[in-house]
């Protein structure tokens, strides 16, 4: 009876270390990434199954939007190699050797865009198209920039970094050191911009996404004709309000003054998940 009473505290310890909610350490972490700084945050994601078999795979989830102040989410890019996708390459005493992680089986890792949720409060949410199943969980290790969570059948372990790394099968030899992603607050001499994703949706092959742009003026004097520049691809010439295009590629508020200190909005929907960026030009 003792030896069942151990074994059921071992049972409720190890379901308490899957599904524990908080832990202080890991909000800190996902702090220093949600709505500071960079639009973006890169991340690396290895799973381990319970066979052993190993999947890896990388790309870029938003973490600067004010309508998701708590959660970095969305999968951009994120294609995966599998541990158990082989090749033969290469000989060895006239024997082909096998090639794990071959780069010829990457697939998407996640079902959508939507399918990546890291909250901060440690709870972590990702659905899987390879075997189009949800995995929700609490994360139960976090340190530097690793955190770490477990399912009952899987373990998952993510790396958080301010760089933004290639898509996995698409990075070629020679090819430069990724840079750090951009900061989505754009201060000038006049102004600040500062932009944020209120939602995308694919269109057939098309991935559009609308976004809010708030311009202040913090000089001390009204701004007069105010021109930004994008390089930006608009859906169409019809998916920009408030603003009036001035050249391909340059825009004007339709009010063509800025008091001291005030504020001007304007929205858009763009081609592709990027973070669009703005440039003073007078």
């Amino acid at each position: 009876m003792k030896i069942l009473n151990i074994e059921c505290e071992l049972v409720v310890l190890n379901l308490y270390s899957i599904n524990s909610t908080y832990l202080p350490e890991c909000a800190e972490i996902i702090n220093k990434y949600i709505g500071l700084g960079s639009p973006y945050v890169g991340i690396q994601i290895t799973i381990v199954d319970q066979s052993g078999s190993v999947t890896f795979s990388r790309g870029r989830s938003l973490s600067c939007c004010q309508q998701y102040p708590d959660k970095i989410m969305a999968a951009i890019g994120f294609k995966a190699i599998f541990s158990n996708s082989t090749n033969c390459v290469g000989t060895t005493n006239g024997e082909d050797l096998v090639q794990t992680f071959d780069v010829a089986g990457v697939r998407p890792l996640f079902y959508d865009s939507q399918s990546f949720v890291i909250r901060r409060d440690g709870s972590v949410l990702l659905n899987l198209a390879i075997e189009q199943k949800q995995f929700d969980f609490n994360l139960t290790y976090c340190k530097d920039k690793i955190l770490v969570g477990h399912t009952d059948s899987k373990s998952f372990i993510f790396h958080l970094s301010n760089v933004n790394s290639s898509d996995v099968g698409d990075e070629k030899c020679g090819d430069a050191p990724r840079t750090p992603f951009p900061n989505p607050t754009s201060p000038t001499t006049k102004v600040s911009i500062t932009t944020t994703l209120q939602t995308s949706w694919n269109e057939g092959d098309i991935l559009y996404s609308l976004w809010e742009t708030t311009i202040k003026n913090n000089g001390g004097v009204i701004i007069n004709n105010l021109v930004l520049a994008s390089t930006m691809q608009l859906k169409d010439a019809t998916t920009m309000w408030r603003m009036n295009t001035v050249s391909p590629g340059k825009y004007t508020p339709v009010t063509p003054s800025l008091g001291v200190y005030e504020s001007y909005t304007f929205s858009f929907i763009k081609v592709g998940h990027d973070y669009p960026t703005f440039t003073v030009v007078n």
